[in-house]
């Protein structure tokens, strides 16, 4: 039977360890418990889960202890890692991502906010992994094909006609350049990426510089063209991602390698490069980070990526002696709402003072939803003066409650 993930739940606390157990159970993942960190740490272990969800607080062994042993094996290292706490204590919560943990969970659980939890972090973890495995096969294959290209430099010349035939095959675009930056050779694989014809012979190609392309390229600047500079200070090994903007105005990244050419005399005779697509590893790369640090429902920075930027803020603080305050906000009775109309509404309802609450602060302060229906407001860079950082903050609070006070129509409900 397939499950939805498996999951490891540590708790010393019967009832609550029953209780999510059940939870999760009930969804679809396959559950095991531990009463303690002891058990919990055999049970990883001997068969590593997907994802830890850890009470802090519990008899003997705590829950940061389980996590540094738990880090510290190869095993289990990897695995994500939500902590439990009937606390909000930050200091706490700064310890607990310190030692590797990617998030917290509240007691008592609020339903929808843990199953939400758990699903973001295993989807991210499996992209994560899928990633990983993904770039390790190209690389070999990339790595196995430079090997064969090197160990046949009369063919990189066009010597050898059966490996240019395997060259128009390859998937990687590949092209070859002289010292003075000319190409000499390009595949079909290398015309299909940079948005030229296939089926333009390859005489096209012999005499186009290569700065030509280079110029197309982000984020180099003119006068940090990549493989243009290598060829000239003759120090040709790159292995650089490379954005190249399209005749269409669209960009494709290429994961670009070169190496250099030499001739009989091993005197540097030019250069082969070789490129791949990746603008989809690009846009997966985009998504783990929106999955990773962003709220799914309004867009806006989440619990991770807010305590990142108040510990920037306080650093920035005691650098400067500036003033800075947060304003904590939760809709009253929402509950009631999610109850009675159901959760869409709910959501409805949140975006919508999403965008009211954007209104009242400025474009250098961070706005941030914890979950549910909790946001936070982060304001930096108020002054020196504590008063008048006061006075200001004072302001802000009175824009948002006089801002948040109307009614929202939500469909037919109002």
């Amino acid at each position: 039977m397939t499950t939805l993930g498996k999951i490891l739940a540590v708790d010393d606390t019967i009832a609550s360890l029953k209780l999510l157990t059940g939870l999760l159970q009930a969804e679809g993942y396959e559950v095991r418990s531990a009463i303690n960190g002891e058990m919990a740490l055999h049970s990883a272990t001997r068969n590593p889960p997907e994802l830890i969800l850890l009470d802090i607080r519990m008899h003997g062994m705590d829950g940061f202890e389980v996590c540094r042993r738990l880090k510290a094996q190869p095993q289990t290292r990897d695995v994500p890692i939500i902590f439990l706490s009937a606390l909000s204590e930050a200091h706490e919560k700064v310890e607990g991502f310190e030692l590797g943990a990617v998030d917290f969970i509240s007691k008592p659980y609020q339903r929808e906010e843990l199953l939400i939890r758990v699903r973001t972090h295993l989807e991210i973890t499996r992209l994560r992994n899928r990633l990983e495995f993904l770039v390790e096969e190209r690389t070999l294959e990339l790595k196995a094909s430079l090997a064969e290209l090197a160990t046949r430099e009369e063919a990189l010349r066009l010597a050898d006609r059966k490996l240019l035939e395997m060259l128009q095959t390859l998937q990687e675009g590949v092209v070859t350049v002289n010292t003075t930056g000319l190409i000499t050779y390009a595949n079909q694989a290398a015309r299909k990426i940079l948005a030229l014809e296939p089926d333009i012979g390859e005489k096209y190609f012999q005499g186009m510089e290569w700065q030509y392309i280079d110029e197309r390229g982000m984020p180099f600047p003119p006068e940090q063209l990549p493989l243009t500079i290598a060829l000239r200070e003759q120090k040709i090994m790159l292995n650089i991602e490379h954005g190249i903007i399209l005749s269409d105005g669209e960009t494709t990244w290429l994961s670009v390698n070169a190496a250099p050419l030499f001739d009989e005399a091993q005197l540097l005779s030019g250069a082969v490069a070789s490129f791949r697509d990746i603008t989809q590893h690009k846009a997966c790369e985009a998504k783990i980070e929106r999955l990773a640090f962003y709220d799914p429902l309004t867009l806006l920075p989440n619990r991770i990526l807010m305590l990142d930027r108040l510990q920037q803020a306080l650093a920035s603080s005691q650098r400067t002696g500036n003033s800075g305050a947060l304003l904590f906000i939760d809709l009253d009775h929402f509950k009631t709402l999610n109850d009675t109309l159901g959760h869409e509404m709910g959501d409805l309802l949140i975006q919508k003072v999403t965008e009211d609450l954007k209104t009242c602060i400025r474009e250098s302060d961070t706005l941030s939803r914890l979950g549910g229906d909790e946001f936070v407001v982060m304001l930096e860079d108020l002054g020196s003066d504590k008063i008048e950082a006061a006075e200001q903050t004072q302001l802000v609070a009175n824009k948002i409650l006089a801002r948040l006070n109307h009614a929202y129509p939500l469909n037919a409900h109002v």
